[in-house]
């Protein structure tokens, strides 16, 4: 398997598996009533985590001779597998607080929530290979150039 494959689909689990388990969290931890819920800052915190561990795997996956950007791409697409999911549960959690919410509100506000995090997922890849190009060029190949 190439190495920015690898690099992608095992750093991409452990990050997907910090944001669900991030969002989880913030999810159990909401406050305040009905529609006035507020959370916290733990998926700001799994979005940073993300981006370090794209920039780790680019960098890992340029000094085995791979691609940072596709390492990247990778661990952004594996890591984003969730996120609709996440989205759409909190979209639920939100739609179920709020008294008085009729069923097609929940239903758009569902829906809404799915294609948000559907949009989400698409620019984590973006995200990922970006960072994972920057974490390529900051511990790539040791390898000096031919001259």
């Amino acid at each position: 398997m190439r190495p920015d494959a690898r690099n992608g689909l095992v750093i991409g689990a452990v990050a997907g598996a910090l944001t669900v388990g991030f969002n989880l969290v913030n999810l159990a931890l909401v406050t305040g009533n009905g529609c006035q819920q507020r959370g916290t800052i733990l998926p700001f915190a799994a979005f940073l985590v993300f981006v370090i561990l794209a920039g780790v795997a680019g960098s890992r996956a340029e000094a085995a001779g791979g691609s940072g950007a596709i390492a990247g791409a990778v661990t952004g697409a594996v890591s984003g597998i969730a996120m609709p999911i996440l989205v759409v549960l909190t979209a639920i959690n939100t739609g179920h607080a709020c008294a008085g919410a009729s069923q097609i509100d929940l239903i758009t506000l569902t829906s809404i929530g799915a294609l948000l995090g559907l949009a989400i997922f698409l620019a984590g890849i973006a995200v990922g290979a970006t960072a994972g190009a920057l974490g390529a060029l900051f511990g790539g190949s040791t390898e000096s150039p031919a001259a």
